[in-house]
């Protein structure tokens, strides 16, 4: 069962990003708030989505499976990075974008570009790199830890990453793609999923949304700001996410469920994926059906079929998100 407004949900924040690239066209890091917001969502989404499968899989058969947890997250974030990477290469050859160096190939394709690599076409795999490192780290601490030790642990990896983000003195941008200073997003969004927050039903949506958009340039504009406000950020979305999904009927969850926004929820990964050779440096006046081209293109005849065979088992257990937690996209 889908929930269709978490699809509208994903729509919204590959919009953001999208917004945020064809911004940076005209006027060079004028745009990267729109592109942060985006991609804070879609981690907080993305820890919810993981973390709620995960529990359903638990759930139903007493255990987390994380053999069969991988195997479905290969299937559904390989082909789609196997297929632009080639079209990368082949455009590259072609002398139609710059040819990536090697460090910058093995970053894109082993998930840490976040790490390492450089260049714009390649750039935005940076949240992909870091979301597929915390897919490594939380199923396993799912499995190894307590149930009754797991909201526990999660404040603990929240107060870690904030004394960390306390001493950093690096740039913005290291800021936001280091996985050590950055996996309390994801956290947030699973300690939704781990125990509903039935309290922030009490919090007006709309105060809930202001703050959340309006916390992002706070949480990147100051050294100090961003060690607290981080989380801070996050778990607004994640208010935002559970008021949608709890109240379905309210204005904002119809119109994320309609059929528009569910359709551009549903071929994200495609628009996160082949956004980057259209946009920023590369914009043109057709580049934004191009991009909408593509990213249908990809759905159709990469990722569907594989999506197939990733559902062909599907488990489904208790909690609103089931099995709907594919990849986010990022910035």
């Amino acid at each position: 069962m889908r929930v269709p407004v978490l699809d509208g949900i994903r729509a919204v924040a590959i919009l953001l990003v999208i917004l945020g690239h064809a911004i940076d066209s005209a006027s060079p890091g004028a745009g990267h708030l729109f592109g942060w917001f985006g991609v804070g969502v879609f981690f907080v989404l993305s820890g919810y989505l993981i973390t709620s499968v995960l529990l359903a899989d638990e759930a139903r058969n007493g255990r987390v499976r994380l053999g069969r947890f991988y195997r479905r997250r290969a299937l559904r974030i390989l082909p789609g990075l196997t297929v632009f990477l080639i079209m990368l290469a082949a455009l590259a050859k072609r002398g139609v974008l710059e040819t990536p160096d090697r460090t910058t190939w093995w970053a894109s394709a082993l998930y840490f570009r976040n790490l390492a690599g450089g260049g714009w076409d390649t750039g935005h795999l940076w949240s992909l790199a870091l979301e597929e490192q915390f897919y490594c780290v939380w199923p396993a601490a799912l499995v190894l830890v307590r149930k009754s030790h797991r909201l526990g642990l999660i404040a603990s990896v929240i107060l870690i990453c904030t004394v960390l983000r306390l001493f950093w003195t690096g740039s913005a941008f290291d800021f936001i793609q280091r996985p050590d200073l950055r996996l309390d997003t994801f956290l947030i969004g699973g300690a939704l999923a781990l125990r509903p927050w039935k309290l922030t039903a009490r919090i007006p949506l709309t105060l809930a949304l202001i703050g959340a958009a309006f916390w992002t340039p706070v949480t990147v504009a100051f050294r100090w700001t961003r060690a607290a406000a981080t989380p801070v950020s996050a778990a607004l979305v994640a208010i935002v996410i559970w008021w949608l999904v709890t109240n379905p009927q309210c204005r904002v969850s119809r119109y994320l469920s309609t059929t528009v926004m569910v359709r551009i929820g549903t071929i994200s990964y495609g628009l996160y994926l082949w956004q980057q050779l259209f946009l920023g440096p590369h914009l043109r006046w057709w580049s934004l059906p191009a991009v909408l081209a593509t990213a249908c293109a990809s759905y159709v005849f990469v990722e569907r079929p594989f999506l197939r065979i990733k559902d062909h088992a599907k488990t489904e257990g208790p909690g609103p998100a089931r099995e709907q937690a594919g990849a986010a996209c990022r910035s």
